[in-house]
């Protein structure tokens, strides 16, 4: 697993790149206009599907025109314009899943090297969670005589 974890990162970080580079700005402008526009984070959600909705259409009208008048090719303008979603949203989660995989990681790292302490914060665990039954056992006899 660990494997193909890094062979994932690898192979897919041209299409993150890719996907980084032509849908940032479009991605992070309506997540700062709802944070300008309002101070309730309740509203941040309506604001950003519909100024997102805009600046999509805007952003990806634009690249589309600006890819169609430097190569006149209707094939790569084709191909161009079906890869800008799609690396989007791989680009989303290429970052959620190396954020998993950099966790874990740090976690293994934690545990190989101070395996003593994780030890001895186990066993404290284990005794805490005995302190905790034998309160409960105590607290429902209590409950029971009332």
């Amino acid at each position: 697993k660990l494997i193909f974890s890094f062979l994932y990162l690898i192979i897919g970080f041209p299409l993150f790149l890719f996907g980084v580079i032509n849908n940032y700005l479009p991605f992070r402008i309506p997540l700062f206009t709802a944070r300008a526009m309002t101070d309730r984070p309740e509203f941040y959600g309506s604001i950003f599907i519909t100024v997102g909705t805009l600046t999509f259409l805007i952003f990806y009208s634009v690249q589309i025109w600006l890819v169609n008048y430097l190569t006149h090719d209707w094939r790569i303008v084709l191909a161009y314009a079906a890869m800008l979603p799609i690396s989007g949203f791989f680009a989303f989660y290429y970052r959620k899943r190396f954020t998993n995989i950099r966790w874990n990681w740090m976690v293994f790292t934690i545990f190989s090297r101070k395996a003593t302490l994780i030890a001895e914060l186990i066993r404290m665990r284990g005794k805490i969670i005995a302190e905790l039954e034998k309160g409960k056992k105590e607290y429902e006899k209590m409950t029971v005589k009332i």
